[in-house]
């Protein structure tokens, strides 16, 4: 079971707290000021057997109709461990943190999300993954289209974004430049798409500039890996950005993950590249 610990907590203030996770952790944790961060979540059906074939306890799941995650308690009582930061978390309405942990040694944050019930019978806590903060039960229906919305936004892109930039060594794919705070995670198919997932062969690591530029198809990608500046940009005269960060680029062989399973998907490539420069 995982533990963790506050970090430079000064108890004069209710500071937001950090977590450190020791190892069999599953994949999430919380941090708040009354909660210095518990187990992480665990959501995948397939995965509740370990590789020993010992069956997990824990059985927590995003209602995705809804944007709610049914997080289960700890073994134990409600009153004790991370059940109970949990439960005060409850009863005082505290934000918590929800710390992603897409791989080893990696967390993607999501902030805020709040505990909105408590089921004793299930031994689960309800949290609701919207951070508008106007369901305060489950009962609470928001739009459909909206919780959809909520679900990508706030649950896959983070994880999107770390396991895609962790392929990628945090370095853009085009230019090169590694610092992760530029970086983006583009989906090669739109996010509107309902075939779009949110798996690492659907994306490439981009810096800001090049992400805007491939989503405005001023930059394309073709199924051989190769980079592509729309042909007006080609011709424009507009300083040095546009000489140096897009017009240099044409031609130039896309950076790729070390890993071949990671590598852009050609087919959905192909489709994306179909409509370059239209």
């Amino acid at each position: 079971m995982c533990r963790a610990r506050h970090i430079g907590e000064n108890r004069n203030r209710p500071p937001i707290a950090r977590t450190v996770a020791t190892n069999g952790c599953r994949d999430q944790h919380w941090a708040s000021n009354v909660c210095s961060g518990v187990r992480p979540y665990h959501c995948r059906p397939s995965d509740r057997r370990s590789a020993k074939g010992r069956y997990n306890v824990y059985d927590d799941a995003i209602d995705r109709e809804r944007g709610l995650l049914f997080y289960s308690w700890a073994q134990g009582p409600l009153n004790a461990g991370d059940n109970r930061k949990l439960h005060v978390a409850f009863e005082q309405r505290a934000p918590i943190i929800l710390f992603e942990k897409p791989l080893p040694n990696l967390y993607a944050p999501v902030f805020p999300v709040s505990v909105i019930d408590v089921l004793p019978d299930r031994r689960q806590f309800v949290i609701d993954l919207d951070e508008s903060g106007v369901r305060a039960t489950p009962a609470t229906t928001l739009d459909k289209r909206y919780v959809e919305r909520l679900v990508r936004t706030r649950v896959h892109q983070p994880v999107f974004r770390a396991r895609v930039l962790s392929a990628y060594n945090k370095r853009c794919a085009v230019c090169t430049l590694r610092y992760a705070e530029l970086l983006d995670a583009a989906h090669i198919l739109p996010d509107t798409d309902e075939r779009s997932l949110p798996v690492v062969t659907n994306g490439m690591a981009m810096c800001t500039i090049h992400h805007a530029a491939y989503d405005q198809n001023f930059l394309g990608v073709s199924p051989d890996y190769v980079v592509h500046i729309n042909e007006r940009l080609l011709a424009d005269r507009d300083g040095p950005m546009l000489q140096y960060g897009l017009q240099a680029m044409d031609g130039k062989a896309l950076e790729l993950p070390t890993s071949r399973a990671d590598r852009p998907d050609r087919e959905y490539l192909a489709e994306r590249f179909a409509g370059f420069g239209l």
